[in-house]
């Protein structure tokens, strides 16, 4: 099980010293003190992992370049072959089946998550890493898309509103939905009005409950059941 990001990293004497599983130890935290943990997630890790017999955590970290676990269960590999996404029965999960999104994200952890995310559900999705990636080719894709999906802020000094333009030049009738990490409100942005927002991280049933909400609305714009 591997666990990544792309935040501040933390210095290799705090790894060798094995200060960050110490509890309530912090390092590079500079986050407003209602945003902050207490520095007990990897003390209890640990604690859990002297536990278990032939379990092994690896910790890869570079300031600036974010930190990498990995988790290594040998006692559950079979088991894990068949883990799957686990959602509620109410939600419907056919509609999103063969739906074809075009997805704009920098972020490579992002975009991956989301995709392979898609994937299981059965959808097919294009992804684009910057603004510029997707308008190029935007009058070229091999079908118009159901669905654009793109983060707000974007490389370049592009955000979603230049998503929103060219999908109405391109493609009118599809649904745009933005997802961003930052609040976002029509009254500061009037031109996203009717745009469907997912605040980051958004949690798994919320977001494909969004898109089964939008994936309706897009057949029906078609004309498709």
């Amino acid at each position: 099980m591997q666990v990544a990001d792309n935040g501040l990293g933390i210095a290799q004497e705090l790894l060798d010293k094995g200060l960050i599983f110490q509890p309530f130890f912090q390092a590079n935290n500079m986050l407003a003190q209602a945003e902050k943990g207490v520095g007990l997630g990897l003390a209890v890790v640990q604690k859990l992992l002297a536990l278990l017999t032939e379990h092994d955590l690896e910790v890869r970290s570079e300031l600036g370049g974010g930190s990498f676990f990995e988790l290594s269960l040998p006692q559950m590999a079979n088991e894990l072959q068949s883990v799957a996404l686990r959602l509620p029965d109410d939600l419907d999960l056919p509609t999103l089946s063969g739906l074809y999104v075009a997805l704009v994200e920098d972020d490579v952890i992002v975009r991956e998550s989301l995709q392979h995310m898609l994937k299981v559900v059965g959808v097919r999705c294009e992804p684009f890493a910057a603004y510029d990636d997707l308008a190029g080719v935007a009058e070229d894709l091999e079908r118009i898309p159901d669905l654009v999906i793109s983060d707000y802020r974007l490389p370049a000094g592009r955000t979603a509103l230049d998503v929103l333009r060219l999908q109405r030049a391109v493609w009118p009738d599809v649904p745009l939905m933005v997802l961003s990490g930052e609040p976002l409100d029509v009254q500061s942005q009037p031109e996203l009005a009717g745009v469907t927002f997912m605040r980051k991280p958004a949690p798994v049933e919320s977001l494909l409950r969004e898109l089964v909400a939008l994936s309706r609305q897009a057949r029906g714009a078609v004309g498709l059941p």
